[in-house]
């Protein structure tokens, strides 16, 4: 079964200026390895990432850091995974959601392919049938839109309706969880 996983990017400091930071606690319940609270990790922790994005609120209003330089620190992740095949497409960070838009609209167009690319990243999804295969490969591209395979390409071939579904489930809580947060910090900074 796929699994689409929205998370939040969390840091355990913050860039005060080219010299100095400021040391933030990553709450216990995020994996240390990634530092990524994926959704799932956050339904019985949701008070610990409200307060540590108030820390983070509090950290950057008293330093007096614009919107543009704290907007990093709320940036999100997108991962499709594949358990049964040991494969995960890892996308870039997101500065919001909306930024992740266009793949899930492209889910429900007609477009037989999305393409999309950041620095040597490169992701392709493209229709076959009753089939969406997902492509992931770390290259610079050689013809705009175009995906240029690498060795160590990252393939997963999934059912159209099991990643649409995946995707509506994933967006549905994704906003519950944006919605207890800005109701805690009063604000939301990642729609």
């Amino acid at each position: 079964m796929i699994k689409l996983k929205i998370g939040f990017v969390l840091y355990d400091e913050v860039q005060l200026s080219k010299k100095h930071t400021q040391s933030l606690l990553i709450p216990a319940f995020v994996d240390n390895s990634n530092d990524i609270a994926w959704l799932h990790e956050i339904d019985n922790n949701l008070s610990s990432l409200a307060g540590y994005f108030a820390r983070l609120n509090t950290i950057t209003a008293e330093q007096g850091l614009s919107e543009s330089k704290a907007s990093r620190y709320y940036a999100l992740a997108l991962n499709i995974e594949d358990p049964a095949n040991q494969q995960i497409i890892e996308f870039p960070w997101y500065n919001n959601f909306s930024d992740m838009q266009p793949f899930f609209d492209w889910l429900t167009s007609s477009d037989e392919r999305y393409f999309d690319t950041d620095q040597s990243w490169q992701f392709l999804a493209q229709r076959k049938g009753d089939l969406i295969i997902l492509t992931e490969s770390f290259a610079e591209p050689e013809t705009e839109g175009f995906i240029t395979i690498t060795d160590d390409a990252t393939v997963v071939t999934v059912d159209q309706q099991t990643i649409k579904t995946a995707i509506k489930q994933t967006i549905r809580q994704f906003k519950q969880v944006i919605r207890q947060l800005e109701l805690q910090l009063g604000n939301n900074y990642w729609l």
